[in-house]
């Protein structure tokens, strides 16, 4: 298998199936699939501990996807896979954390026993077998990135596709005005309402995909475009119509077709399946 790929070049989910390096040591999909959401969550949590922003998370759960892409899960430390691409993201992001920083935080969310978590940021031999190891794995990385920073999430990608559909939340037309009649706010008022809480399901699906191998298998703009078309199943009355519309701003935001909408979607929804029964 070859290692590298540009971003710009995406593997079909049988092919992520098939040449899983974890399947080698006994790890079936769906487990590999739980490990990885695990520590995709695990990852958001020391970036929130690190003030981080979610572009930034994001890019760390990306590494996180790219590394176990091709190297198993039971042959790498994922504690020190995770800071690694902490680390690195923060960097790549130019919201650069010391590694002590980045350890100490990814500690503490990690051990809630006090004496485990000094174990890792005071007690010297650990410290630094710990580093070296964050090190040597951020190198690894960075090879199986090739050194390719420019990446780009699917919440970039959300607000102008929302405008498209005229749902975008910072429209001007919605902008309450001193002639309008009681019922025109309130009606005003509950549109603006839609629209924010629109924009949110989105937001958080986008977050959600992050948690899930969709961003090695489909570009951001079409993970973008799903994330608004599901979203909008919960927060509009029977959804956005699958009509000439939706079609013509599918294929101009993101070129996709419905076949791929509906991979993307089905994925999603699994995600959150797949935690609601835990």
């Amino acid at each position: 298998m070859q290692e590298l790929w540009s971003n710009a070049q995406y593997q079909s989910l049988e092919t992520l199936r098939e040449r899983s390096k974890s399947r080698g040591d006994e790890i079936t999909w769906e487990q590999e699939q739980s490990i990885k959401r695990a520590l995709c969550r695990f990852v958001s949590d020391v970036g929130q501990e690190l003030d981080l922003l979610q572009w930034t998370v994001a890019t760390a759960q990306y590494y996180i996807h790219r590394f176990y892409a091709v190297r198993s899960l039971a042959r790498n430390d994922r504690f020190v896979v995770a800071i690694a691409a902490i680390f690195l993201s923060a960097k790549a992001e130019e919201s650069a954390k010391s590694l002590r920083e980045c350890i100490a935080k990814a500690a503490q969310v990690r051990f809630k026993d006090k004496a485990e978590q000094d174990r890792l940021t005071k007690d010297r031999p650990q410290c630094d077998l710990l580093r070296e190891n964050v090190l040597f794995a951020e190198r690894a990385l960075l090879y199986i990135i090739g050194f390719d920073f420019n990446i780009e999430h699917p919440h970039h990608r959300l607000m102008p596709i929302l405008a498209k559909f005229g749902k975008d939340p910072a429209d001007k037309r919605l902008a309450v005005s001193e002639s309008m009649s009681a019922k025109e706010r309130e009606e005003n008022e509950g549109e603006v309402h839609r629209r924010n809480y629109l924009a949110q399901l989105a937001w958080n699906f986008a977050t959600e995909s992050m948690c899930t191998p969709l961003c090695l298998q489909f570009p951001p703009a079409k993970i973008a475009f799903a994330c608004v078309d599901v979203a909008a199943r919960f927060a509009i009355k029977n959804g956005l119509q699958r009509d000439s519309k939706w079609v013509a701003v599918m294929e101009e935001t993101c070129g996709a077709d419905r076949e791929e909408i509906t991979q993307i979607e089905g994925q999603l929804l699994e995600s959150f399946r797949v935690d609601s029964e835990k």
